[in-house]
């Protein structure tokens, strides 16, 4: 039987995309990895293998040399996968443990004007906004710049925001918001064509996260929320996680209302 033939260059160039692809890995962990770049990754570890299978097959690679770097691709996308669904926990916890903390201890205006802030720490976003839905209006309540709130376009907006009252028209992302109760991520040209132009001027935002808050089975208001200062690309992970504040920012804001609703009741008879 033939010996196979290791081509010791083809060989040596597998192995570099294999460091190269832990390298790159290593760093992506080191921040706060994006959809895009994470499915990048996966997808390269998942070609490097047929790539090693293919050279086995040709005998430019010996067995064993292959059976390791196949191995060491797949710890790899494991190690990925295991970091991404590790810090989509943390996310959540930190939601459920920050609104927890709130519980039966605050009443609902008060909810609403922590809810900013709290959204920026738990989901570590730069700036947060929390808005109410009056008819066929929305109306910004508090927001909160948790990274450069010493900019002068952040004080201008904090300053201008309450004065805002925005019609629910058919171009608004709000006004979808509303119709389908499903959180979004806006970016690119479709900030300009969906955000409310005096809005727009006001936050520049490039992009953004915003999602419905339910109350008692009806959209009583609106989350937003972006990472200006920062400039990091929000990913759909931002949007899922602002929609469990959403959610349970609702429930909670629910339960405060009608227990002052009860008290109140109480009080009059």
């Amino acid at each position: 039987m033939p010996l196979p033939v290791v081509d010791e260059a083809h060989s040596a160039n597998l192995d570099e995309r294999l460091s190269a692809l832990g390298v790159r890995q290593r760093q992506l962990l080191a921040s706060r990895p994006g959809d895009v770049a994470v499915r990048a990754l996966l997808d390269e570890l998942a070609e490097l293998p047929l790539s090693v299978a293919e050279a086995a097959a040709n005998r430019l690679m010996g067995p064993a040399q292959a059976g390791d770097i196949i191995r060491a691709a797949a710890a790899l996308q494991s190690e990925l996968h295991d970091a991404v669904l590790g810090a989509h926990a943390r996310t959540f916890g930190r939601i459920n443990d920050g609104l927890a903390s709130l519980a039966g201890t605050v009443s609902s205006a008060e909810l609403v004007e922590r809810a900013p802030a709290l959204l920026c720490e738990v989901c570590e976003f730069d700036r947060a906004m929390i808005s109410e839905v009056h008819g066929s209006t929305w109306v910004p309540a508090a927001v909160h710049v948790a990274a450069g709130a010493d900019d002068a376009l952040n004080v201008a907006l904090v300053a201008a925001i309450r004065t805002l009252e925005i019609p629910l028209t058919s171009s608004l992302i709000e006004t979808e918001m509303l119709r389908r109760r499903a959180s979004v991520l806006v970016d690119g040209t479709a900030v300009a064509r969906h955000t409310c132009g005096s809005l727009a001027a006001l936050s520049r935002s490039r992009a953004y996260v915003a999602a419905p808050i339910v109350v008692a089975d009806r959209v009583a208001g609106f989350l937003h929320a972006d990472a200006y200062s920062c400039a990091r690309p929000l990913t759909a992970a931002d949007r899922v996680a602002l929609q469990a504040f959403a959610d349970l920012f609702g429930l909670l804001y629910e339960r405060a209302a009608m227990a002052e609703r009860l008290l109140t009741q109480q009080q009059a008879i």
